[in-house]
């Protein structure tokens, strides 16, 4: 099948289709990156890891990545990966896990312009996380709470490595997945 055509058909892929995708990619990433497992863990309850790829026996104690799978009709925006990304610290936050050594997001369509500049350019993306966690993260961070940034959490978030976050190209997974036994 010519690149085009698995394009066309890879961006049609429903969210679980795409989880599946991701999982699949992430595990021939295994040697390259030295997950002892993958794991899909997307849906309700996931604390923000769809896919995670585990280095050591401690699994979430220990280090791990993590890949955020976005499947929307257009590209992945500013806002999205802004609450994404506050889940992640805020469950780090709570000791639900450490945090991981990378965080990826993986969108079909890719991430918009504004959020890939910002993704490259780490200070900017923890200015735009912090300047809006109290109206985007705050009320979605849980279920039927709201988590305003004060005291210690705003700490935390303020001491967070926002270089830990990044995006991957839907090319980049595609090149990577010829290369697995799927």
């Amino acid at each position: 099948m010519e690149h085009a055509q698995i394009v066309k058909q890879v961006s049609g892929y429903g969210a679980d289709e795409w989880e599946i995708f991701t999982s699949e990619w992430s595990k021939g990433l295994t040697a390259l990156h030295g997950y002892r497992e993958v794991k899909r863990l997307g849906g309700a309850g996931d604390h923000g890891r769809d896919v995670i790829g585990l280095c050591s026996p401690a699994a979430c104690e220990g280090e791990w990545d993590n890949y955020q799978c976005k499947n929307y009709e257009g590209m992945l925006k500013t806002p999205k990966a802004c609450e994404d990304a506050g889940k992640i610290i805020f469950h780090a936050f709570q000791g639900v896990f450490k945090p991981p050594r990378k965080c990826r997001f993986v969108a079909p369509k890719g991430p918009s312009m504004e959020l890939r500049d910002m993704l490259l350019n780490p200070s900017k993306f923890r200015a735009e996380v912090i300047s809006t966690w109290n109206t985007r993260v705050a009320p979605r961070v849980v279920q039927k709470q709201k988590h305003l940034l004060t005291g210690d959490l705003a700490d935390y978030v303020n001491e967070y490595d926002f270089e830990t976050f990044g995006y991957t190209t839907l090319d980049e997974m595609l090149d990577a997945h010829r290369l697995t036994a799927y």
